[in-house]
């Protein structure tokens, strides 16, 4: 006998060949359903959940583990396209309204780079200009935006010539991602930005001090480690950008120049990557970071040396 599969709120079934996919059961059944990846266990769009009969599906493939795992799915949710009817069961899609597919339809539509959100290994960059809040409070609103425009002029030029990409200008901040092309060394090319970002700022002080009677300072920090890439955002806001506690590390590594009195730290992570040949470091710094467990080692970068790196 034909397993029938049954769906949640539709007030209907179908019967579908033994070991066809859910997916194919719930177009089967005319019902819209997003499978941005066309079916291939690339994406989380075409998940169910299985409401009844659970414990009589059939085990995930390892494609559908590896998303389970990253996802952190019960065994009640399911990636449609890599489960098979196996047996009579009742299950809801998860992506189907209106709503849902206009969503689908925007991540798609941001292209291949990460639309629906992937794991890659990214160096992630963040700088900020020193004491630029008490700048900002004690000059005319024009001189602050134009002190911030022929900055991230010149980070901007940094980070593009190491091959790197500006992810968001935030405030006197910015956040540089080294890494979504994919190409060699790129926590090597992150810290090159960041000495490059430092000379830049030396550059521009002498302009600045002419200007405002104080030096203009930048802290730099660089760490390298898993991310989720994705577009994200709406309408015609929508970018590529790159979240998780990765980023977050990133931007503590940078904030503790404040307290040690440095200008560029490196979490050991980007170090090693970089090489730690090719890094030449001054102080070690041992400390706890805002909203992190343990004892993280960072290092002082004062610049590079010799050839190769990773």
């Amino acid at each position: 006998m034909s397993p029938r599969v049954s769906f949640d709120g539709d007030d209907r079934s179908i019967e579908v060949d033994r070991g066809a996919s859910l997916l194919d059961a719930g177009l089967g059944a005319g019902l819209r359903v997003a499978h941005a990846c066309g079916g291939k266990g690339k994406c989380s769009t075409c998940r169910v959940v299985i409401l009844s009969h659970v414990e009589d599906a059939a085990p995930r493939n390892e494609t559908e583990r590896a998303m389970a795992a990253l996802r952190g799915f019960p065994p009640e949710v399911r990636l449609s396209c890599q489960t098979p009817a196996t047996g009579d069961c009742l299950v809801r899609f998860l992506v189907r309204d209106d709503e849902d597919q206009d969503l689908v339809r925007a991540e798609v539509s941001a292209g291949a780079e990460a639309g629906v959100g992937e794991e890659r290994r990214l160096a992630i960059l963040f700088c900020d200009v020193r004491d630029f809040t008490a700048f900002s409070e004690a000059h005319a609103p024009y001189d602050v935006i134009h002190v911030l425009n022929r900055h991230f002029r010149r980070v901007h030029a940094v980070v593009e010539a190491e091959g790197g990409r500006i992810d968001n200008f935030m405030g006197d901040g910015v956040m540089a991602l080294f890494g979504l092309d994919d190409a060699p060394g790129r926590a090597l090319r992150a810290i090159r930005a960041g000495l490059g970002i430092l000379d830049a700022a030396a550059a521009l002080s002498p302009w600045f001090e002419a200007q405002f009677h104080r030096p203009f300072r930048v802290g730099v920090g660089v760490h390298v480690g898993e991310v989720v890439v994705g577009s994200v955002g709406a309408g015609d806001r929508r970018k590529v950008t790159a979240i998780g506690d990765a980023v977050n590390l990133a931007a503590r590594v940078e904030a503790t120049n404040r307290a040690e009195g440095t200008s560029f730290l490196v979490s050991d992570a980007a170090r090693e990557a970089a090489g730690t040949t090719r890094v030449r470091v001054g102080r070690r710094v041992d400390v706890e970071l805002k909203g992190k467990s343990g004892i993280h080692v960072l290092w002082e970068v004062k610049g590079l040396l010799g050839a190769g790196g990773a």
